[in-house]
This record gives structure tokens, C-alpha cells and sequence, in this order.
């Protein structure tokens, strides 16, 4: 019981953390660049594709992002 409360409250957080980044640039892509289990974090071509901006852009909001940088 109490893993499964430890669980659930990272998650919370994790979601929280992404909640406020969201809050405070607008719209961040920094979850592209997290790794999961057997899952490889996205390149900057990818997510220009998937969020339709040019890939410059991307770079520049990853400059002023907190630990945007792949």
C-alpha cells in the first residue's frame, strides 16, 4: 500500500511539474526529450514534425527552456 501511495504521488508530481512548465512557457516540449523503458527520446527533426514548427524555432525555445537541451 504504501509503494502504490509513493507511486501515485511521483506520478501527481510528474504531472504537476509538467502542469506549471506548461503554465509558464506556454507550451514546452521538454517530454519529448525524456527516455522510456524501451523507448528513445525524440529528435529535434521529429518533434518539429510533430508540432509543426520549423526546426530552428524548436532550437531557440530549447536554448531558453530549462533543460529543454537534448
Amino acid at each position: 500500500v504504501i509503494e502504490s501511495n509513493q507511486v501515485s504521488n511521483t506520478i501527481d508530481e510528474i504531472y504537476l511539474l509538467f502542469e506549471n512548465l506548461n503554465n509558464k512557457y506556454n507550451h514546452t516540449f521538454l517530454h519529448y526529450y525524456l527516455q522510456g523503458y524501451e523507448e528513445s527520446m525524440y529528435t529535434r527533426q521529429q518533434i518539429s514534425l510533430i508540432e509543426g514548427i520549423p526546426q530552428s524555432e524548436l532550437f531557440e525555445r530549447e536554448m531558453t527552456e530549462p533543460r529543454a537541451r537534448p
